[in-house]
């Protein structure tokens, strides 16, 4: 019976001096709200890519032998500049956007040929320059809205050149002589 009430009694000392240990804790302070992302601001950037396009001639004469495709490989070099704006406390983020680049880009095919007794051309195109206006609704999503998902649409144009050679074709007939 004794050895009980020693228990009994050892429980009830350590109580209190528990209970006086954890007041003796430090409190840690509330953690702030996590700063959320947000994609509202101005950007400026650059852009450098390859290209390639397909340019059709029409042939009043009917479809050349070559063909009336001039394909145009290359690449672009260029800069854009933007703004986003995101609406306070939602992921939707609407923006607008504008780019121009150089480009590098040539392609020559023979052109106008009937067949190949006929005069024909050499048409060469070589795009130049070629830009983008354009606006872009988004939704922003992920871990704090990291990640933007979008669409966008607007106005593009580029800056051709379009060049026609003769190739200097002589026909010629058969010549009757007399003798």
């Amino acid at each position: 019976m004794r050895t009980l009430m020693l228990i009994a009694v050892s429980f009830l000392a350590l109580g209190p001096s528990a209970k006086a240990h954890a007041a003796d804790m430090a409190v840690k302070a509330p953690q702030p709200p996590p700063v959320l992302w947000s994609w509202t601001g101005a950007y400026i950037g650059g852009q450098i890519g390859g290209s390639s396009g397909t340019t059709n001639f029409n042939d009043p004469f009917g479809t050349s032998i070559f063909g009336d495709h001039v394909r145009t490989p290359g690449f672009f070099v260029g800069g854009q500049i933007g703004y986003n704006w995101q609406v306070p406390g939602s992921p939707w983020v609407f923006g607008v956007e504008a780019d121009i680049s150089g480009m590098d880009s040539d392609g020559t095919v023979t052109c106008f040929a009937a067949s190949t007794f006929t005069l024909n051309d050499t048409c060469r195109v070589r795009p130049q320059v070629q830009g983008t206006a354009t606006a872009r609704v988004g939704y922003a999503f992920g871990p704090a809205g990291h990640t933007l998902a979008y669409v966008k649409g607007g106005l593009a144009w580029v800056n051709d050149r379009v060049d026609m050679a003769m190739n200097g074709v002589v026909l010629s007939e058969p010549v009757s002589s007399r003798h």
